[in-house]
């Protein structure tokens, strides 16, 4: 839940008209998967030393989330994350392009 494609459904940004649900779900799916591939990609190179540590850096210099019971703590890491959706989402257009849309796209990434 403390990652913003895991606590928002979807963007405006990633509908498909021409094929609202099909569309829609590959679209958030592709752009979903290159995301935390991305994520993934920079944190082993950090690891390895090619890059400096700047997402690891944010990992361990988090504070942890105090919580009363599971079930609230849940609840408040998916508003935070909830809150990151749009600059997440937006940043995804930005960095990956137009190319994680599926066919059919018609509306502006940009």
């Amino acid at each position: 839940m403390g990652q913003p494609y895991h606590a928002t459904q979807t963007s405006w940004k990633f509908i498909t008209w021409a094929s609202p649900i099909d569309g829609t779900t590959q679209t958030t799916k592709n752009y979903h998967f290159a995301y935390e591939s991305y994520i993934s990609y920079r944190l082993e190179c950090e690891a390895n030393g090619l890059m400096p540590p700047d997402y690891s850096s944010a990992l361990t210099k988090s504070q942890p989330l105090a919580m009363e019971n599971i079930i609230y703590g849940i609840t408040r890491l998916a508003e935070m994350s909830n809150k990151l959706t749009p600059d997440t989402f937006q940043t995804s257009v930005e960095l990956f392009g137009p190319r994680m849309r599926s066919p059919g796209s018609t509306i502006d990434t940009g």
